[in-house]
Parts: structure tokens; C-alpha cells; sequence
């Protein structure tokens, strides 16, 4: 999850139904996200390179349905503990 660590992002910032990375918060147009910060950091707008907009766009044509960016197989939301098992 090259997102993750591009933009600094903890787990549970980038997962998880409390705080996980949701679709409405991509703005395509301006090429931004908004990311919700745990622990008292601050939340904010990022600016999305060209190849994590290509393949946020392959993801979501893949998961059409879905207001989590990253789901489990299953189609829910991903847990922090499964990123743990991720190769």
C-alpha cells in the first residue's frame, strides 16, 4: 500500500471502519484526499500523484459499491489486523 507510506499514513488511518480512507474523501478534479489523523495529529489535505490516481481509479472500477477504499476480499472493510497478514 504504497498510499500508506507516501503519505504517512498508521494503519488504523488507512483502515479500519472508524477512520479508514472512504472514497468521498478523493477529489479527482483537484487531485487531492483528505486524510482523518488519529492521536492528536492533524488532519488535512494531500496532494495524489499521477500513478496513485491510476490505480485508485482501477480500484474503485473494481469495488464500485464500496464507501471504503481498502476492503477485505470479501468486500468489507479491511481491519487492522489483516494488514498484518498482508505479504
Amino acid at each position: 500500500m504504497p498510499i500508506m507510506f507516501r503519505h504517512g499514513l498508521r494503519v488504523g488511518e488507512a483502515v479500519g471502519s472508524k477512520c479508514g480512507l472512504r472514497w468521498n474523501a478523493l477529489m479527482w478534479p483537484e487531485r487531492q484526499i483528505f486524510i482523518i489523523r488519529k492521536k492528536g495529529s492533524d488532519s488535512g489535505v494531500h496532494p495524489l500523484r499521477d500513478d496513485e490516481l491510476v490505480l485508485l481509479k482501477e480500484l474503485r472500477e473494481m469495488l464500485p459499491d464500496s464507501k471504503y477504499i481498502f476492503v477485505s476480499e470479501r468486500g468489507e472493510v479491511m481491519s487492522t489486523g489483516l494488514t498484518q497478514k498482508l505479504p
